[in-house]
């Protein structure tokens, strides 16, 4: 077996916050006054070639490199300013953290609110029923951006249902939540056999890990007679393994049980994301295709409890790229061990996470996640320079 090049980056949470205080030292460029909730805001543009010092944004919490064209803004309270407080408070931010529009007026702004753990943004959400070969039918949901066609597609494979996994969990429940509108993802997440959330619970019983190889290929299919673009197997834990064991075995497979969306009563018209509606041509969904499978797998907390080296060979004979994210402090595989059993997978990028635990509770580990993902399956929807999703949602 070849040496295989493991890509390995470790990762700091990002604290969000929106202070507002900040150096001392002048910086270029007209003032404006902005008013937000907190209060009225002394806002400066800064050119590129008006900084020669790096400063820390409040907004990503990374870094503005010397050169890059900036805000900077402090408190506009008259008291203060005349105290010389005021500018003694000043804070550096990216211009996108700062949601600075320069084409209009800040009177003309919409209202921004940061997106926090309960925050849902806008997508069309569907409840979907996936028929499996074995004759069940598992509870699933859809969720599309709002107003335009998805550019990939998370499926979401929960952790272990016998304790508390499920579709609702809480980075799947997130995804679905956020990622239409952020990234225009595609999310379909589901409940596999004898699992049960809000959304209702699955027939059938849990299988093991074994019998879950028919759920598995019910994804994969229900999403490519859907003509779901770019479609990637999202795994957390138990469902890590899923994807690890089973998510190849769909590369060619035809609709479940041998029947079309039509004919299983879950057909484009009948779930509102037919071809007309996504402006998607029969031609670019795939049906017909003999490549109806997955473009690669992102794995989060994997344990290798289930999976074999014998299922990372296979990934690795496929040629399929592998994302595998390892919380520093997980209770079952951690970084140093994680890059050894996966150095047989040579397209395998393991990232070490500091401070996460399995679970990955916590908004800043939970932005580490989504940042991660849309860095895999759609790159261009990140932030430069920091290349992070947005924090803060324009209402419309």
């Amino acid at each position: 077996m070849r040496a295989a090049h493991i890509g390995s980056t470790s990762v700091s949470p990002r604290r969000i916050r929106r202070e507002r205080s900040g150096p001392k030292d002048p910086v270029p460029g007209p003032e404006r006054v902005e008013s937000w909730p907190d209060g009225d805001w002394v806002v400066r543009r800064v050119p590129g070639a008006g900084t020669a010092k790096a400063y820390r944004c409040p907004g990503c919490d990374q870094e503005i490199v010397p050169g890059t064209p900036h805000v900077v803004a402090w408190p506009a309270d008259e008291a203060r300013m005349g105290g010389g407080v005021g500018v003694e408070e000043r804070r550096h931010w990216h211009t996108a953290c700062w949601q600075f529009p320069q084409e209009t007026d800040a009177e003309e702004r919409k209202p921004v609110s940061e997106i926090r753990a309960a925050t849902v943004l806008p997508a069309k959400r569907t409840p979907v029923t996936l028929p499996t070969s074995d004759g069940l039918r598992l509870v699933a949901e859809l969720a599309l951006p709002a107003d335009a066609d998805p550019v990939a597609t998370l499926i979401c494979l929960h952790p272990l249902p016998t304790h508390g996994g499920m579709m609702d969990s809480h980075l799947f429940r997130k995804a679905a939540f956020r990622l239409p509108a952020l990234a225009s993802l595609a999310v379909l997440r589901l409940n596999t056999r004898g699992t049960s959330s809000e959304q209702g619970t699955s027939e059938g019983e849990f299988g093991s890990g074994e019998d879950e190889r028919y759920d598995v290929a019910a994804a994969i299919s229900y999403a490519a007679d859907a003509g779901l673009p770019a479609r990637w197997l999202l795994g957390w834990s138990f469902g890590t393994e899923l994807a690890l064991k089973w998510g190849l075995d769909g590369e060619d497979a035809g609709p479940v049980g041998g029947t079309g969306a039509a004919d299983r009563g879950t057909g484009a018209a009948d779930r509102g994301i037919g071809a007309a509606d996504r402006g998607i041509e029969g031609a670019d969904r795939g049906i017909g295709s003999p490549n109806r499978g997955i473009e690669g797998a992102i794995l989060l907390s994997p344990a290798l409890h289930r999976a074999s080296d014998a299922d990372l060979d296979r990934w690795a004979a496929s040629g399929k790229p592998l994302m595998v994210l390892i919380p520093a402090l997980d209770d079952y595989l951690r970084p140093d061990e994680a890059r050894r059993r996966f150095a047989r997978v040579p397209a395998a990028e393991v990232i070490a996470v500091e401070g996460a635990k399995h679970l990955w509770v916590g908004e800043p580990y939970v932005r580490i996640v989504m940042n991660q993902i849309v860095r895999r399956v759609n790159p261009a929807a990140l932030i430069p320079p920091a290349m992070t999703l947005p924090t803060h949602w324009e209402e419309s």
